[in-house]
Parts: structure tokens; sequence; C-alpha cells
């Protein structure tokens, strides 16, 4: 089955200096042949209908991020895409977790990273479509 939807990654830098705020530029592609509707969070992404997992290439441990905002407030809301058309996300407020512990930085490190989507979680249905970026290396280096 063809996914709806393509969704790729970049960052505004592959290094990062500790204490820094980590740029992912995420993009949703309208791959099917017809208008589609793609539901996004505003605010506080709190259902983690968009998240990224990283990994650290030397210890091989997981992170979790997810998009932070300074409102209050969470809301879904529908954009429509025409086929072959993007909607682009900067991620530029992420937080980032291991074993349920939140931090606003990585640790020094080799990092790999993939965004995913998921679909399911944005529309409320049985549909556990996701959808997974493409992945990134990236190093976040002392001060």
């Amino acid at each position: 089955m063809e996914q709806p939807f393509l969704l790729k990654i970049t960052m505004s830098s592959n290094a990062i200096s500790y204490g820094k705020p980590l740029e992912v530029i995420a993009v949703i592609i309208n791959n099917a042949n017809h208008q589609k509707t793609i539901t996004l969070p505003i605010g506080n992404d709190y259902r983690a209908v968009f998240s990224c997992k990283l990994t650290d290439t030397n210890t091989k441990e997981a992170w979790y991020a997810q998009e932070f905002s300074e409102r209050s407030f969470a809301a879904l809301v529908d954009t429509e895409l025409l086929p072959g058309k993007e909607h682009k996300i900067i991620l530029h407020n992420l937080r980032f977790s291991k074993d349920n512990h939140w931090s606003l930085y990585l640790p020094v490190g080799d990092y790999q990273i993939q965004c995913l989507y998921d679909i399911g979680k944005a529309i409320k249905s049985d549909n556990n479509l996701s959808i997974a970026s493409n992945i990134i290396q990236f190093f976040i280096t002392p001060k």
C-alpha cells in the first residue's frame, strides 16, 4: 500500500554546541493523487502526534523528543494539501526524554534522529498509520 504522505527532515546544522537548541525542519508531502487533509498539533502536543526518536550512536541509548510550546493550550488543526504539495514544520523547542526524565538538552555525543507522524493519534481513529522520516546523523559538541 502506498503511503498517503511522505515525511522528510533536515536540520539547520549537523553540529550543535551543547546548550544550543536543536532545530529540525520537517516537511510532510501529499503523496496521493488527490487532495488530502493532515491534522497537526498547535500548542502542546499532548497526544504525541508528531515526535522524534533519537539514538546515541556510541551507547545505543534511545531518546525521545517532542516539541513543547510556551502556550498553555493544546489543539489540533486540519490543513488541506493538494497532490504533491508540502507543509513545513519547524521544530525548535524540542524537549528530550530518556527513561521518562525530561531535559532541555542532549548530552554531548553522536546521534541519529528520525521523526514520526502518527496519523492514528491525530484523527482519533483505529487507523494506526504512522509515517517515519528519513534518518539524519548529528553531533552535540562541547561548548
